[in-house]
C-alpha cells in the first residue's frame, strides 16, 4: 500500500479531438450502387451501399450472417457498442440484402475494401477534393 496519489494528476491520455466527418450524397451512393460490375468488386460495392443506407460500421457488416433479418427489420447487436440496434432496410437495399441473405454474407477484408471503394468512386466521377483537420501529438494540420 502507498500514499503516493501522484498518478491521479498525470494525464496519461492525449485529449481527444472530434473528428470531421466525411459523407457521400445520396445520389453519389445511387452512383456507386448503379455500377455494372461482377465478383469481389460487385460484393464490396454492395456490402458499402448497406452500410450507407443502414450506418452500420464494417465490423458490423462482416457481422450481418449472423444478424437476425427479418419483416423489414435487421436486428444486431453492434461490435463496437454492444448495443442492440433494429435497423430498418430501406426500399434502396431491400433486394440487395435478400440475395446476400439467401446466398450468404461475405467477409470482407476491409484494407482491401477500402482500396476498392476508393477506385470505384473515381471510376464514377466521385472525386470532389475535401479539407479536413487531422489533430496528430497535439497539434493540427488541415490537409486535403
Amino acid at each position: 500500500m502507498t500514499d503516493n496519489t501522484y498518478f491521479l494528476k498525470v494525464q496519461t491520455t492525449l485529449s481527444s479531438d472530434v473528428s470531421e466527418q466525411v459523407y457521400l450524397q445520396e445520389r453519389e451512393v445511387n452512383k456507386l450502387a448503379r455500377m455494372d460490375l461482377e465478383g469481389e468488386r460487385k460484393v464490396i460495392r454492395d456490402m458499402f451501399v448497406i452500410a450507407c443506407y443502414t450506418a452500420l460500421r464494417i465490423s458490423d457488416i462482416q457481422r450481418l450472417g449472423q444478424a437476425n433479418i427479418q419483416n423489414g427489420i435487421i436486428t444486431i447487436y453492434q461490435t463496437k457498442t454492444k448495443e442492440l440496434a433494429q435497423i430498418p432496410i430501406l426500399k434502396e437495399i431491400a433486394t440487395i440484402v435478400a440475395q446476400y441473405q439467401a446466398d450468404g454474407f461475405p467477409r470482407l477484408n476491409k484494407v482491401k475494401a477500402n482500396a476498392i471503394i476508393k477506385d470505384l468512386a473515381r471510376e464514377c466521377g466521385i472525386n470532389e477534393t475535401i479539407s479536413y483537420k487531422e489533430c496528430r501529438g497535439g497539434s493540427v494540420s488541415i490537409k486535403q
